[in-house]
């Protein structure tokens, strides 16, 4: 057995269908090609994440949130997307100051910048209490994001499709768990 890490995208989904990728993991906004089947996770809060001593923490508020440049990570439109369409459906306009393709490059990037990223706690994890991040609830108002996992139809019975599955599943939802900010936000 091993594992292999592929890019996140919109191809994932035929790849999954083709059995060239037997897991996947991205949000619920695209429709799931015929002979794919899924499991949808809860929905996850988004919060802000930023530097501890970050200028914006003097006066936290929307035109903070606004006036210090965010990072986006290359996912599927929904985790985009929403967050834009918020900030759009108020007439605001957010400043993007750095995209980037993986969330391990966030917490590095954050600690030592005045970005600010805005996502749910587990794509920021354990990097939160090592890069010594500080959290606090996003001062527009974003909707929580919902993902899920994927697979083809034709693994589904597969035991070794199925033990992977079962497998990451369980260890997402203990990240999950492991990663709840709520008492460390003001």
């Amino acid at each position: 057995m091993a594992i292999e890490w592929s890019g996140l995208g919109p191809h994932l989904y035929q790849a999954v269908a083709d059995e060239e990728i037997d897991l996947a993991f991205l949000g619920t906004d695209t429709p799931l090609p015929e002979g794919v089947v899924d499991e949808v996770l809860p929905p996850l809060r988004r919060y802000t994440f930023m530097r501890q001593g970050h200028p914006a923490l003097d006066r936290w508020d929307r035109q903070a949130w606004l006036d210090w440049p965010h990072v986006m990570v290359g996912m599927s439109s929904a985790a985009r997307q929403t967050v834009e369409a918020a900030v759009k459906r108020d007439g605001l306009d957010r400043r993007i100051g750095a995209h980037i393709p993986e969330f391990s490059g966030i917490a590095p990037l954050l600690a030592s910048s005045n970005m600010l990223m805005t996502t749910a706690a587990p794509f920021v994890g354990g990097d939160i209490a090592t890069y010594g991040l500080v959290v606090r609830h996003p001062p527009v108002e974003v909707p929580d994001i919902t993902f899920r996992f994927f697979w083809s139809a034709r693994l589904a019975a597969d035991p070794g499709s199925k033990w992977v599955r079962d497998l990451v599943i369980d260890a997402y939802r203990w990240m999950c768990e492991a990663t709840d900010v709520s008492g460390r936000v003001v």
